[in-house]
């Protein structure tokens, strides 16, 4: 039997045909209904039976004993986590608690159980993978063109594609997987590809141009595009004009970035400059964007709002076959129990960063115990030991709360430091709703549960409903999965009903061009705001403006650090104890630039120390191809300790023994993960 369901193993959520015999799944194929990805399915996809049957997955509930785990029940583990959060919450006050959601969780409807439970708590403290991931896009986003509005570039019908930061040859654009395809189309049809990025990706490899960017001053090398566009009066008068307000504002602030100045600052020579903005600027169709490349530096919002206002200035937004917008879902917001949350609840962070939720801050917060002690955390389909920046850090954070839940299909390192490790389901053992504007279609669809669950595994809406029903009374709980997701779509003029019976989706809305450039942007003007009226109310520079945050590489830490870059073959941290999944990629090393392989006599294969201010790991070499000069690239997501035997065995480093927790965005906090500095030493190697 077929079923017709959503791979969320990543947030591409492309559509599936799950092939069902005997009970057991035996095969999965991409949809070629749904327009996400249009029949094709990544290895990551193909893996999911290996996913579901992995002996390796937790089969019940954990509690810690000394320093190893017990089993127990889901009653007895509900009780005891249920009694241990009335305890905190009597001595220290709801904001105690602070909830944590990975990247591969349920994430429509259990990102809104997780808001209820908090709320009925008194808890503000929801944090998850935006302040990780994207949340300088959302900010900037909303600074430009007001809440809810969210750019996708209008990739297939562009005559020019300028990508920042972005190798969609191996990562979704968008959530859909598609994207590339939909760039080489353009190229096929004799539009012209720009990737600015300082690796030579598989991306990079596809341009008509290329650019070899210093890390971290991608925020100088746009303010010198939108400075040559506006000198040589190459900008769109009439949308500048109607559309926007403040570009006297912006013309004056970008006046010191020359081609000669962006030039010193990013390594970029002046007359590439001015190719990539003639070229960008003469398109009548054009695309500016960017992925995690530009989110992960010290200056990262203000990047991203640069990249918005060099669109804008072309008139390339809102238009076909530029930057478009895609409506979201309205959800009914009751279900979040907003009233019960206390009305002087501040989020942890909130006095340092006004946007975002910052997840990396969490153990600066728990070790500091400043501005309140937070002294637990359920930690939801993630595994921060991994993921967030300062691992050491992290690792002495999580053994000093009172109580750490883990909700997941593995033992991860994560839960080996739990009280409470609590067996999560996959994306096909459960029913999620599929919607997000970030995608380039307005559609909604239920990603139906295929498989009863294995072993006692629980979907995590569940564990927080039954834990809710403990602490809050059964006004609390929803009687069951579907009441709930039918309460969720209250009001949004989609039914679970229709869902089931139409399992390739709902389309909601339209993705209509010109709509707000008729109707008005949502911003205090009504217009684009190339003045941000909201970063100038929170006391932000109101303007991006490039200012060097991170020590410069000196003597003796000299070279660029790059991490975070991730795998096809892998979602993060995830999926790396598949069979299919582990033969695909090679051993973890430390890739670096020519120049410094010259300068220190490496060749592939060498055993190096990468070494920050933050840690140090110990790596083999890659020579990179091509690169900027100085540049150290390591990949995120290895040196696993705990969450298989194959995850273990791929070997490798843990990047987050690198990075700096402190070092992050001033509006969105992220973490500057592809924007710091290390040495490099060669260590004793081998005879070979």
């Amino acid at each position: 039997m077929i079923h017709r369901s959503v791979c969320r193993l990543c947030k591409a959520d492309c559509g599936i045909l799950a092939v069902v015999e005997n009970g057991r799944l035996v095969g999965v194929e991409g949809d070629p209904a749904c327009p996400l990805n249009r029949g094709a399915l990544c290895a990551k996809g193909q893996a999911l039976p290996q996913l579901l049957y992995d002996p390796d997955r937790l089969d019940g509930p954990l509690a810690r004993d000394g320093e190893g785990f017990r089993p127990v029940s889901w009653e007895r583990a509900l009780d005891e986590m249920a009694a241990a959060l009335v305890r905190i919450r009597t001595k220290y006050g709801g904001a105690a608690l602070a909830t944590y959601e990975g990247a591969s969780f349920s994430r429509v409807n259990t990102q809104a159980y997780i808001r209820r439970f908090l709320h009925y708590f008194g808890s503000p403290n929801r944090t998850g993978t935006e302040s990780l991931c994207v949340a300088p896009k959302y900010v900037a986003a909303r600074a430009t063109f007001g809440p809810g509005l969210l750019p996708t570039g209008d990739f297939a019908r562009a005559e020019v594609i300028l990508l920042l930061g972005a190798n969609p040859a191996v990562t979704a654009m968008h959530r859909y997987l598609r994207a590339m395809d939909d760039i080489l189309a353009a190229k096929e049809a004799g539009g012209k590809l720009v990737v600015v990025d300082p690796v030579y990706t598989e991306t990079a490899a596809k341009a008509d141009v290329w650019v070899p960017i210093r890390p971290g001053t991608d925020l100088a090398f746009l303010l010198g595009l939108i400075r040559l566009v506006i000198e040589e009066n190459l900008y769109d008068r009439d949308f500048v004009a109607r559309y926007t307000v403040g570009f006297e504002d912006l013309a004056r602030a970008v006046r010191e970035y020359t081609p000669e100045a962006v030039e010193r600052l990013t390594g970029v020579p002046g007359s590439c400059l001015r190719q990539v903005a003639r070229l960008f600027a003469g398109a009548g169709r054009a695309v500016a964007d960017r992925r995690e490349g530009l989110m992960h530096g010290r200056q990262a919002t203000q990047t991203n709002r640069a990249l918005l206002l060099l669109a804008a200035v072309c008139g390339q937004v809102d238009r076909e076959g530029a930057l478009r917008f895609t409506p979201s879902l309205s959800l009914n917001r009751k279900v979040l129990a907003e009233d019960r949350l206390p009305a002087d609840a501040v989020f942890f962070a909130r006095d340092r960063f006004p946007f975002g939720d910052e997840a990396g801050l969490l153990p600066e917060t728990i070790l500091s115990g400043r501005p309140y002690p937070v002294k637990a955390l359920i930690v939801t389909a993630g595994n921060p030991v991994m993921a967030w920046p300062n691992t050491a850090k992290v690792i002495r954070a999580l053994r000093e709360l009172e109580l750490l839940v883990v909700i997941d299909l593995y033992r991860t390192e994560t839960a080996d430091l739990a009280h409470y490790v609590l067996p999560g389901t996959t994306c096909l053992e459960r029913n999620d709703l599929s919607t997000n504007s970030l995608m380039p279609y307005p559609l909604v669809r239920l990603a139906a549960r295929v498989l009863p669950p294995k072993g006692e595994a629980w979907p995590e809406w569940r564990v927080f409903n039954e834990l809710g029903r403990r602490l809050f009374g059964n006004g609390y709980a929803h009687a069951s999965e579907e009441a709930f997701l039918e309460d969720l779509l209250d009001g949004s003029g989609v039914t679970l009903g229709a869902l089931r019976d139409g399992p390739e989706g709902v389309v909601y809305g339209e993705v209509r061009p010109g709509r707000y450039l008729e109707s008005g942007f949502p911003t205090a003007s009504g217009k684009i705001e190339l003045y941000s009226h909201m970063l100038a109310q929170a006391g932000f520079d109101p303007l991006p403006r490039y200012e060097a945050q991170g020590p410069a590489p000196d003597g003796e830490y000299p070279y660029h650090l790059i991490t975070g870059s991730r795998l096809a073959a892998y979602s993060h941290s995830t999926l790396m104890n598949l069979p299919w999944l582990h033969d695909l990629s090679e051993r973890p090393c430390a890739e670096v630039a020519p120049d410094l392989a010259e300068a220190q006599g490496l060749r592939d294969g060498d055993e190096v120390r990468v070494v920050t201010p933050q840690g140090a790991v110990n790596l083999p070499v890659k020579v990179l191809n091509a690169s900027c000069r100085k540049v150290v690239l390591v990949r995120h997501g290895f040196g696993h300790t705990a969450g298989g035997r194959l995850a273990v065995a791929k070997g490798g480093a843990n990047a987050n023994y690198l990075t700096d927790d402190l070092a992050n965005d001033p509006l969105a906090g992220t973490p500057a993960y592809r924007d710091g500095v290390c040495r490099v030493e060669k260590m004793a190697q081998e005879r070979r």
